[in-house]
C-alpha cells in the first residue's frame, strides 16, 4: 500500500514536469499545403517576428533618447529665457545662473512625469537667471544624499554658489516649483 503511493505521488511528479515542461507558448505551424510555403519558410519567418521585435527595442531605446534630447534642444531654444535641462555635474557646474533647481524625477514615478511635461510645455516661463536641472531619481545616490532627498518628486533650490537655499516636495506644476524660489 504504502509503495503504491509512492509510485502514484512519482507519477504525478511526472505528470507535473512535463505539463510544466510543455505548458509555455508553442509556435504553430500551419501546414504546407494552408499557405503554399515548405516548413523552413516557416522557420524563417519566425527568425523575422524575432528580428521585428529586437527591432521594437531598438526603437523604444531611439523613442527614449530622443525625449532626453529634446529637453536640451528646447533649452537651447529658449536662451533668452531660464532653461531646463537633464542634470550632470558638468551642467550644473558650467552653469552661469542666479538660481539653479534640481527636479529628482523617477521614470517610473506618474507625478514626476507630469510635472516634467508642464515644464516642458512652459519652458519660456522660466525666468532669466534659473536654470531647472532634471536629475534621475534612481541613478543620482550621492546628489540626493548631498541635498538630503529622500523621495522622489523633490525639488532643491540652489544659490548661485550651489549653496542650497530650499526645497519643495511634489510642485504640481512649473508655476508652484518657481513659487518655492
Amino acid at each position: 500500500m504504502k509503495n503504491i503511493a509512492i509510485i502514484g505521488g512519482v507519477v504525478l511528479v511526472i505528470l507535473g514536469v512535463g505539463y510544466v515542461a510543455t505548458s509555455g507558448p508553442q509556435p504553430t505551424a500551419t501546414p504546407a499545403s494552408e499557405t503554399g510555403t515548405s516548413a523552413e519558410s516557416s522557420d524563417t519567418a519566425i527568425v523575422e517576428n524575432e528580428s521585428v521585435v529586437d527591432e521594437s527595442s531598438e526603437d523604444a531605446a531611439t523613442a527614449v533618447a530622443a525625449e532626453s534630447e529634446a529637453i536640451d534642444v528646447e533649452t537651447e531654444t529658449a536662451a533668452a529665457s531660464g532653461s531646463y535641462q537633464n542634470y550632470s555635474a558638468v551642467a550644473l557646474a558650467d552653469s552661469e545662473t542666479k538660481t539653479s533647481v534640481l527636479f529628482f524625477a523617477a521614470s517610473w514615478c506618474p507625478s514626476c512625469r507630469a510635472l516634467d511635461d508642464n515644464i516642458v510645455a512652459n519652458q519660456a516661463s522660466i525666468p532669466d537667471g534659473v536654470a531647472i536641472f532634471k536629475a534621475d531619481y534612481d541613478a543620482e545616490t550621492a546628489l540626493k544624499q548631498q541635498y538630503g532627498v529622500v523621495r522622489q518628486h523633490s525639488v532643491v533650490v540652489l544659490d548661485a554658489n550651489g549653496n542650497q537655499v530650499g526645497s519643495v516636495t511634489h510642485p504640481a506644476t512649473l508655476e508652484q516649483l518657481l513659487a518655492a524660489l
